[in-house]
């Protein structure tokens, strides 16, 4: 791919997405030439780190300012809309986070503003690109079980106090795990079945009723850090607020593949044992041992990832940074008028928000 040496970015969101979107988006030759963020001392230490002169607590103004050529988004969901619209009626391509918004109906509107506007977009549901994810894929794909019959995915991802309150755990805000988490594995899904979501129906839990406000958490890496030496006395004299975002859920599923459809039983929770991902096809079993970064088994022999899987996936850091890079060279690409492979959109952050509504709702 050749260097698009006139594209030029801001990144909105300066945690832990919004590094990984400048890294990628750089590693990509790309120019970001603006970080926006609402804490002025830590957008301009992370533009620093990120080598970006311009650190801006204003993003309309610095939109209007750099009139950039793309616009990477990794704010929480409540506020993508206007950034998204604001973008769009510059002609920004829009490289955007999960979730796309914070209903089904929103995301729809979403879909509609940048297919009329005929501008390119990107949706971050990356862990499809996992090396042993395209490899559990290839493996599918040449029938090495036959045709899949069905599916059982369980993983033990879920939300559990203590956690302090952020965005993350206000469904208004776009929060919850069903937001934050299914999307990747949807993608997993749909990657590996070389399939489309068709139906969805399940149940969501809600474990956290409330979480004290804990000054200077920025995102999950500073709660990381502080987590282990928060006192009680800190606790009890805390502010507390409400929450209402689901923290595990379970879902049944089913796919439409190129072989028929495939029903999918998928359980994040506490209850979940070791995660994996068991793929039942008409001559026999593939395990996937993991929650995305798989170890692979079949007639309990382990089938490695090739090394063309690991070489093709960018070097960035590894794992989230890693995966980022890998949609972006194929946003950049598309923008760019190259060759590229598909990639998720703006209408699968859609067709995802419909899924998780669905099973919300029950």
């Amino acid at each position: 791919m050749s260097t698009p040496k006139m594209r030029r970015a801001i990144v909105i969101g300066a945690g832990f997405a919004g590094e990984g979107h400048t890294r990628a988006l750089q590693h990509c030759g790309v120019e970001v030439v603006g970080l926006c963020g609402r804490e002025p001392e830590i957008v301009r230490a992370r533009a620093d780190t990120l080598g970006i002169s311009l650190a801006s607590n204003d993003w309309r103004a610095t939109l209007e300012q750099v009139r950039p050529d793309i616009v990477a988004i990794a704010t929480p969901a409540v506020l993508r809309r206007e950034i998204i619209e604001a973008a769009v009626a510059q002609g920004c391509h829009l490289f955007c986070d999960k979730p796309l918004a914070t209903t089904a109906a929103e995301a729809a509107a979403l879909c509609q503003l940048v297919e009329a506007a005929g501008v390119k977009h990107a949706f971050a549901a990356t862990r499809r690109y996992e090396p042993s994810v395209v490899w559990l894929a290839e493996l599918v794909a040449s029938g090495v079980i036959g045709r899949i019959t069905q599916a059982t995915y369980h993983v033990s991802a879920h939300l559990s106090p203590p956690l302090p309150w952020s965005w993350a755990l206000s469904l208004d805000q776009g929060g919850g795990l069903l937001n934050g988490h299914f999307p990747h594995l949807l993608s997993i899904l749909e990657r590996v079945l070389s399939g489309t979501l068709s139906r969805a129906t399940g149940q969501a839990k809600f474990a956290i009723d409330r979480a004290p406000i804990i000054p200077g958490i920025h995102d999950f890496r500073d709660w990381g850090a502080r987590a282990d030496t928060l006192t009680p006395e800190e606790l009890e004299s805390a502010e507390w607020r409400t929450c209402d975002a689901d923290t595990s859920y379970s879902a049944r599923l089913r796919f439409v593949t190129p072989t028929g459809e495939v029903p999918v039983t998928l359980i994040s929770g506490p209850e979940v044992g070791a995660a994996q991902l068991c793929l039942r096809g008409q001559h026999g079993t593939l395990i996937a041992q993991g929650e995305a970064a798989f170890r692979i088994f079949h007639n309990a022999q382990e089938l490695p990832v090739p090394e063309r899987l690991i070489a093709a996936l960018p070097k960035l850091g590894g794992g989230c940074e890693d995966r980022w890079a890998a949609l972006a060279k194929e946003f950049i690409a598309n923008i760019c008028g190259e060759p590229h492979a598909p990639y998720l959109t703006f209408l699968d952050g859609g067709r995802y928000q419909e899924a998780i509504e669905a099973i919300r709702s029950g």
